[in-house]
C-alpha cells in the first residue's frame, strides 16, 4: 500500500471548508455567505487551496510522514492565522465602507440643509432689501410730508394775520352799525307792540261781530234742508251732515264699506261720533233698506240675556215698531245680534259673522233768525 499524507476532505479552515479535487474550489460558510468577500480575497485563498491540492501522496517512512503531518499541522495553523486576519481585515474595510457611506449620506443632508438655508438667506436678505427700500421711500414721503406741513402752517399765519388787520379796521364799523340796528330794533319793536294791539282791538270786533252774524252763502249745502217751524216764529232750522253721511230726518247715517262683527261694528261707529242705527218708525226703516245694498248690523242684540233685547243708545225695544222677517227671531244657534237686509226686514244672527255696520249720527242743526216774516 502506498503512504501519503492527504488532506480529509470537510476539514475545516478558518471559517471555510476545502476539499480534495481537481477543482479546487471553496463551498463558503453561513457566515460568509452573508458577507461577500471581495474578489481579491476570493483569488488569493482559490491560489492557496490549489497550492495544498497539489500535493501528492508520495512513499515516506513513518518518521517522515510524522515529521510531515507536524509540518502540514504548522501550515495550516499558519494559513488559518492568515484567514482570521484577512476576515477581520475584510470585517475593518466593510466597516470602513458603511462609514464612509454614512458619512456621505450625512454630508449630502448637510449640503441639502446648508442650500435650503442659504436660500432663506438669501429670501431674507431680499425682503430686508425691499423693507429698507420701502422704509426709505416713507421717509421721503413723510418729510415731504412735513414739509407740506410747514408750508400750509406758514400760509394760514399769513392769512391770519391778515384777516386780523382786517378785523381791527372793520369791527368798530361792525359795532357802530350794531348799535344802530339796535335803535331800530327797538324802534320796530315799539311800532309792532302798537299793531299788535290794533290787531288784538280787530279781532275782539270781528267776534263781536260773528257771535252776532254768520255769512252762509245761498248755495251752501247747509241751507239745503232747511225748514221754517211756525208762521208766528220768524226761525228757519236747518239741520245738516258731515261729508259722507246721508241726512234723514234729524239723523244723519253712514255705511261702512268693510266687513266686523257686531261688537268692531259699535266700537267702528262710536269711533265716528254716532252709534249702530236705531230704527224708531216705518219711514226710518225704509230709507235705510233703500241705503243698504248688503246684509248690514244695526244696533238691536239680546246678548246680555237672551230674549231680552236691547238698542244700544237704551232707547226701549217694546217702545218701538219691529221690523222681524217671517218667523225671526228664532235664535239658531246662538244668534244674538241683529242685522238689516235691503230686500227684507231683520233678522237675528251670530255676533261673530262679518257684516258691514250702519251708523247713526244726530244731525247738526243751524238756526236761522228772520227779520220779518216776509224774508
Amino acid at each position: 500500500m502506498t503512504e501519503g499524507i492527504w488532506v480529509g476532505r470537510g476539514s475545516r479552515l478558518g471559517m471555510a471548508h476545502w476539499d480534495r479535487g481537481v477543482s479546487g474550489r471553496i463551498a463558503p460558510s453561513p457566515v460568509l455567505g452573508a458577507n461577500r468577500l471581495n474578489e481579491a480575497g476570493a483569488k488569493w485563498i482559490k491560489r492557496s487551496y490549489a497550492d495544498l491540492n497539489a500535493l501528492t501522496p508520495m512513499e515516506v517512512s513513518p518518521r517522515t510522514q510524522r515529521l510531515g503531518a507536524r509540518e502540514i499541522a504548522k501550515t495550516k495553523r499558519i494559513y488559518l492565522d492568515c484567514l482570521r486576519v484577512d476576515s477581520h481585515r475584510i470585517r475593518l474595510l466593510a466597516v470602513m465602507v458603511f462609514l464612509v457611506f454614512l458619512i456621505f449620506a450625512v454630508s449630502v443632508t448637510l449640503l441639502s440643509l446648508y442650500l435650503q438655508a442659504a436660500s432663506y438667506l438669501n429670501r431674507i436678505q431680499k425682503e430686508k432689501s425691499e423693507l429698507l427700500l420701502n422704509i426709505s421711500r416713507w421717509l421721503e414721503d413723510l418729510d415731504k410730508q412735513r414739509k407740506l406741513n410747514s408750508l400750509i402752517h406758514e400760509n394760514m399765519t399769513s392769512v391770519t394775520q391778515k384777516h386780523l388787520s382786517q378785523l381791527k379796521v372793520t369791527l368798530p364799523q361792525l359795532l357802530v352799525k350794531q348799535a344802530w340796528s339796535s335803535q331800530e330794533i327797538e324802534q320796530q319793536g315799539r311800532e309792532y307792540l302798537n299793531d299788535q294791539k290794533n290787531v288784538t282791538n280787530l279781532q275782539d270786533k270781528f267776534r263781536r261781530l260773528i257771535e252776532n252774524y254768520v255769512l252762509i252763502p245761498m248755495g251752501s249745502p247747509l241751507l239745503n234742508n232747511c225748514m221754517k217751524i211756525s208762521s208766528e216764529i220768524n226761525r228757519i232750522d236747518c239741520p245738516f251732515c258731515s261729508a259722507g253721511w246721508k241726512l234723514f230726518g234729524q239723523s244723519c247715517y253712514l255705511v261702512s264699506s268693510n266687513t266686523m262683527r257686531w261688537q268692531e261694528s259699535a266700537h267702528w261707529c262710536r269711533t265716528h261720533g254716532g252709534h249702530l242705527a236705531v230704527i224708531n218708525s216705518m219711514e226710518e226703516q225704509t230709507f235705510l233698506q233703500q241705503m243698504v245694498t248688503q246684509t248690514s248690523w244695526i244696533g238691536l242684540s239680546d246678548r246680555f240675556l237672551e230674549g231680552r233685547w236691547h238698542w244700544v243708545d237704551g232707547t226701549p225695544y217694546d217702545a218701538e215698531p219691529k221690523f222681524w222677517k217671517h218667523n225671526q227671531p228664532d235664535n239658531s244657534d246662538n244668534e244674538d245680534c241683529v242685522t238689516l237686509s235691503s230686500d227684507a226686514g231683520w233678522n237675528d244672527d251670530k255676533c261673530r259673522k262679518l257684516y258691514r255696520s250702519v251708523c247713526e249720527l244726530s244731525a247738526g242743526e243751524l238756526s236761522l233768525l228772520l227779520d220779518s216774516p216776509n224774508d
